[in-house]
This record gives structure tokens, C-alpha cells and sequence, in this order.
């Protein structure tokens, strides 16, 4: 059971990262393109660009440092302090991301685009949850592990 469920958390995670980058190669530009056009100024793009990776960039640390918990499920230790912490380090960046994120799609709704912040705004705000949760995840993972130790010990 532990190591079906491993293999299946590493297929998932291999998929999310191949359609994030597929995203990235395919969907980015065009939608960098269109927010250039938007606001008419030729050096817009650039700076779209370094956003959109500065954006990206903890989404793709958050996929691979994820592929530690398929081997914490093998090797049993997936109630540990480090998984705890990092837990609570995925969801303080994933939060802090798609704070970031909402902000520009704001500004950008602000400015008057009504047609891609109003749906990037929900994948904003859906990171955010995920992130909350994983903090709160995080804490109990945390009891866990103190409660584990307590019964090593007593053994």
C-alpha cells in the first residue's frame, strides 16, 4: 500500500509539473502578449516576463522539494518534525505567491482588464487555501510527531 501510494503521489506530481510547464511554453506568451497590447507600451513585455517568473519560480521549488513526501510514506516518517516544517515552509510560499499574484491580477482588474484577472483572481485565491491548509496541516503533523516520540519513548 505504501509504495503504490508513493508511486501515485510522484506520477501526480510529475504531471503537475509537466503541465505547469507546458503552460509556461504554450500559454505565457500569449498571455503575456495580450497584457503587453494592453497596455500599449513596448517595454510592458519585459516586464511582464519578470514578473511571470518571479511568479513561477516558487511553484516549480514547491513541486520538487513536494517529492519528499512520497519517500517520507515509504520509510514511515511522515509524521516528523522536518516534514512539519516543511509543510509549514510550502504553505508560507504558497501563500506569499499567490498574495503576490492577486496583487498584479488587482491592479490589473484596476486598470480596467475584464477578461483574464477575474479568472486568474480565483486561482489566486484558491493558492491561498491551499496554502492556509497546509499551515494548518503543518501544526497537527507537528502533535503528531510529539505524540509519536512520546510513544517511542514509552516503549
Amino acid at each position: 500500500m505504501k509504495k503504490a501510494l508513493s508511486i501515485f503521489i510522484r506520477m501526480l506530481l510529475t504531471f503537475l509539473i509537466a503541465a505547469s510547464v507546458i503552460m509556461c511554453i504554450f500559454w505565457l506568451p500569449q498571455a503575456v502578449s495580450y497584457a503587453a497590447r494592453f497596455f500599449e507600451v513596448e517595454t510592458a513585455q519585459a516586464l511582464i516576463y519578470i514578473l511571470c517568473a518571479v511568479v513561477a519560480a516558487p511553484v516549480f521549488a514547491i513541486f520538487g522539494v513536494s517529492f519528499v513526501f512520497p519517500r517520507a510514506i515509504e520509510k514511515e516518517t511522515l509524521f516528523s518534525m522536518g516534514i512539519a516544517k516543511l509543510l509549514k515552509i510550502i504553505g508560507a510560499l504558497l501563500i506569499a505567491d499567490c498574495i503576490f499574484f492577486s496583487a498584479i491580477l488587482v491592479f490589473l482588474l484596476v486598470a480596467g482588464e475584464r477578461i483574464l484577472a477575474p479568472a486568474l483572481l480565483f486561482v489566486g485565491a484558491l493558492g491561498i487555501t491551499v496554502g492556509s491548509m497546509l499551515l494548518v496541516l503543518s501544526r497537527y503533523v507537528k502533535r503528531a510527531a510529539i505524540l509519536k516520540e512520546e510513544v517511542d519513548y514509552t516503549l
